[in-house]
This record gives C-alpha cells, structure tokens and sequence, in this order.
C-alpha cells in the first residue's frame, strides 16, 4: 500500500453526486498495452470513461486491462425488501454481513453467560 500507491482524483460533481444520495464508483485499473491509447498523461487529470448505471464497471475495466482498485463512495444501501439483486449490488463480492456488537460484562451476566461474582481460592492440578 505504501510502496505502489493508486491515486484516484475525485472531482466535484462525483462528490456533488454522492451527496445528493448517489452511487459513484470508480474502478481503477492498469491499462492493456496492446490496446492502450498512445495518450500523453503526465501533468493532466485523469482519464475518466463514464459508464450507464446498468453497465458493470468492473467487467468493463477487465476488458480495458487489468483492475486493481475499486472505490465506492455515495450513500446508497440494498433495499432487500423490494428484492435488491445482492450481486448486483456488490458486484460479485462476498455477502455483506451486519456485525453483531461485542457484548459487554454487564450483557453476559444478565444473559448468565458470566457469574455476577468472581470465584475466590485457588486453582489445582487434580489428576
């Protein structure tokens, strides 16, 4: 992470987008010299391709060469209720998991997983 470090530009009206609820992604990839346009980049902003909603960036970054980070910013959530396509969403990935907080001392003695007193004396070696 430090020694090959990505940048990724974010402009305004991708920042302007994910406030207003939307989802922008960008998914960075490292460029197929055999098909790479001759394009000189240096001291310029980054080079954007703007795809449909329906369109699956990740397929078309694979297509382009070879993906190596993908950022996701905005607020939207699945809306499992209404039936959200879970892959479609996550594109692939593992299933999002919600996780359950840690319980605390008080949680564990009220459930009876853990005695409201500790045990006094000692510990033997009985055999």
């Amino acid at each position: 992470e430090h020694r090959f470090p990505i940048p990724i530009e974010i402009d305004e009206d991708d920042i302007n987008e994910a406030l207003r609820g939307g989802m922008v992604m960008r998914v960075v990839y490292l460029e197929d010299n055999e098909v790479a346009e001759p394009v000189e980049t240096a001291g310029r902003p980054q080079r954007v391709l703007d795809l449909r909603p329906t369109q699956d960036a990740l397929r078309t970054a694979d297509q382009l060469g070879r993906p190596v980070a993908i950022l996701r910013i905005g607020s939207r959530v699945p809306n499992v209720s209404e039936g959200q396509d879970w892959d479609n969403f996550l594109f692939g990935c593992p299933a999002w998991t919600t996780l359950k907080p840690i319980p605390t001392k008080q949680m564990l003695i009220d459930r009876g997983n853990l005695p409201a007193t500790a045990n006094t004396g000692s510990i033997s070696d009985r055999r």
